[in-house]
């Protein structure tokens, strides 16, 4: 400590002759006895002490800071920090070259006396460190036994794997999170979490959920009850619109009727309550048809039983069986019978009750003359090898190409003539051969044009 201050007081007279300052109180013929520049009367009016040139131990002589060696500006003799920055005066003098003055260009913490401190490092990860990075940064290798540093050039960074290497602090190098990795190298700068969950997304750019790779911003919704892409929602198929206590995701294929949900009782409502694809399947719609092809008993016109209209009826007389349309039941005196409305006598799996087509002919019960119809291909007309003959008629389901119940016409035909079962009020080639008894030959060959247009003219309300 004394040759210090003996080094700096020395180094101060020096300035001080050659700047041309007196010598002070030696002009006056006065003792100065311990060579600071300052007399006796000086010193006891300055109150330092005339036997120790540094009365404040500040690196100034007592006689440079009562004359003022600092820009002819006296500092405190009896303070070691004048302005009270935390720099001693004289090293802010002789080694920093700051305002002895001004506070704010001290150095606050420098140990007394004031050294200088070795630089700020920080460690490089010679794998990860992007060279780049570092260009204008100064590096050194750092001795691990005696943690010296020894500057290196830029180009030997990195160059001996067996040395450690660190640089000054800088933009890269700095750790702003304080996770013991330098920013250049942090895959998560100002994030001390650095993506712990790697699923490329930082908590500083909006990764709700660092532990979970599954949730990040931008991510795909899927049922797992979490926030997947950050949104602060769950997915809309994971919230109960209805109030059921079942999600889509839980399986509830109606989330916004309360009475459909996977596993309810199945109800006769037309929607599919237990979410299992099928509405009103358990026992819902009309009965299974069952019964024969035979009418029924005797109607009682007294007391027409339920659903008896709109299916097939007959006037009965002894044995004969007149079809008759439904309406026309029991409206003049007579006997009559019904098909059994839950038959299904056309095989569209509608019951007779409720098909106003039992036998799918394309002509409504009501009007229908020939209940039961078959196709005349089933009914053996024409019967002969040759099959229908020239200018005969016949129903076959291979020539009605639209569906409508459109006859065959044997060649060459007359295109100006078309039938059809509406024109006839339902009844084949066979029917209409059967009830006007006209002979085994229109059954060989086929019904013939005249007597197709007789039967039409004569039932004038079926077209």
């Amino acid at each position: 400590m004394g040759s210090m201050k003996t080094l700096h007081i020395l180094s101060l007279s020096i300035l001080f002759v050659l700047a041309g300052v007196p010598a002070l109180a030696l002009a006056q013929g006065e003792i100065d006895e311990d060579g600071d520049g300052l007399n006796a009367t000086d010193e006891a009016l300055a109150g330092t002490d005339p036997l120790d040139p540094d009365t404040d131990s500040d690196g100034l002589s007592d006689g440079d800071e009562v004359h003022g060696l600092s820009g002819g500006v006296p500092t405190d003799p009896l303070n070691p920090d004048s302005d009270g920055g935390g720099t001693l005066d004289g090293d802010e003098v002789m080694m920093f070259m700051t305002d002895p003055h001004d506070p704010s260009d001290d150095l606050p913490g420098c140990p007394e006396p004031c050294e200088p401190q070795p630089p700020t490092v920080v460690p490089v990860s010679c794998a990860d460190v992007d060279m780049q990075d570092l260009l204008g940064v100064t590096c050194y290798t750092l001795s691990p036994l005696s943690q010296e540093l020894t500057p290196i050039p830029p180009e030997e960074l990195c160059a001996d794997t067996s040395l450690t290497y660190v640089c000054e602090s800088g933009p890269v190098l700095e750790d702003l999170d304080g996770d013991g990795l330098p920013d250049g190298q942090d895959p998560c700068p100002g994030d001390p979490w650095n993506d712990a969950d790697s699923d490329g997304v930082c908590q500083s750019d909006g990764d709700c959920d660092d532990t979970d790779a599954a949730n990040f911003p931008g991510n795909t919704e899927i049922c797992d009850a979490q926030d997947n892409n950050c949104d602060g929602l769950l997915a809309a198929a994971e919230v109960d619109d209805d109030g059921d206590g079942q999600t889509e995701c839980d399986g509830d294929c109606d989330d916004v009727d309360a009475a459909n949900f996977a596993g309810n009782t199945e109800v006769c409502d037309g929607a599919d309550n237990d979410c299992d694809g099928t509405a009103d399947e358990d026992g819902c719609g009309p009965a299974p048809c069952s019964g024969s092809w035979a009418p029924s008993v005797p109607v009682d016109c007294s007391n027409l039983p339920p659903g008896v209209l709109g299916t097939t009826c007959f006037l009965l007389s002894g044995d004969t069986l007149t079809p008759i349309p439904s309406v026309d039941l029991c409206a003049t005196p007579g006997s009559y019978a019904c098909v059994d409305p839950t038959v299904d006598s056309d095989g569209d799996g509608v019951c007779d009750g409720d098909d106003f087509d039992d036998d799918n002919d394309f002509v409504d019960d009501d009007l229908d003359l020939c209940p039961l119809t078959t196709t005349d291909v089933q009914a053996g007309v024409p019967s002969s090898p040759g099959g229908l003959g020239n200018n005969r008629w016949m129903y076959d389901p291979a020539g009605d190409l639209d569906g409508t119940g459109a006859f065959t016409q044997g060649a060459p035909g007359s295109p100006s003539l078309s039938f059809s079962y509406a024109d006839t009020c339902g009844c084949s080639a066979a029917q209409i051969i059967g009830a006007q008894n006209l002979g085994v030959g229109l059954t060989r060959f086929g019904l013939s044009t005249g007597a197709l247009q007789s039967w039409v003219q004569s039932h004038p309300w079926c077209n």
